[in-house]
């Protein structure tokens, strides 16, 4: 779900924010291209933007 949102829009990589809906399926919020991760690294301790940076440069090899 997060990845075919991210193709809609046009974006490489995103924030994505998704929300279960009543009948047990998901549904996309939002598709932030340029994502706030401040948040997500208080709570998990993951530097995400370095991740991202070591992801692509072992995609290109």
């Amino acid at each position: 779900l997060s990845l075919a949102a991210c193709r809609l829009v046009g974006a490489d990589h995103a924030g994505v924010d998704i929300l279960p809906t009543a009948d047990g399926g998901y549904t996309v919020l939002e598709v932030n291209t340029i994502p706030g991760w401040r948040e997500l690294r208080a709570v998990t301790g993951l530097d995400v933007p370095a991740l991202l940076v070591e992801h692509v440069l072992e995609a290109l090899g």
